[in-house]
């Protein structure tokens, strides 16, 4: 999870125009996003997080490809 402090640190290196994170936890951080027009996107990647999607769907989307099950979780 991205807090206040990340955030301001990232901000003081180099323009962000994206926060990326786990959870949607800090609103205050939302609030700071949305007023500066920076996107806050949650992260949900298909192969992690030990979830039952990890497997199911990009099984399903690489049986439809006909494509690895791996090469359906891979964004390349």
């Amino acid at each position: 999870m991205v807090d206040a402090a990340q955030f301001a640190d990232a901000r003081a290196i180099a323009p962000v125009t994206a926060v990326q994170d786990r959870r949607a936890g800090d609103m205050g951080l939302l609030v700071e996003c949305k007023e500066a027009g920076i996107a806050h996107v949650r992260c949900f990647p298909l192969g992690g997080g030990g979830s039952p999607l990890g497997t199911v769907r990009p099984g399903k989307v690489a049986a439809r490809l006909g494509a690895p099950t791996a090469r359906a979780r891979s964004p390349h």
